[in-house]
């Protein structure tokens, strides 16, 4: 449970980004160089982000190729 409504925990960061795992929700994360807060209270306290942070990462799809961007 994230610590106020501004704030998302690692596994609430994945379902938003729309991926299964964790490990890979902060696999993208760091990509995209989003920073933890702080992390969630306990001995299995995850990393909390900032709600906006993690709703401004894009992900690329699957099979996405950089050389066929265009610009």
């Amino acid at each position: 449970m994230a610590i106020d409504d501004e704030t998302v925990t690692l596994t609430e960061a994945a379902a938003i980004l729309n991926i299964d795992n964790p490990r890979s929700a902060r696999r993208a994360l760091d990509r995209a160089q989003v920073k933890a807060v702080s992390r969630a209270p306990g001995r299995g306290g995850e990393n909390v982000y900032r709600r906006a942070d993690v709703e401004s990462v894009k992900r690329r799809g699957r099979g996405f190729r950089t050389d066929r961007r265009s610009g």
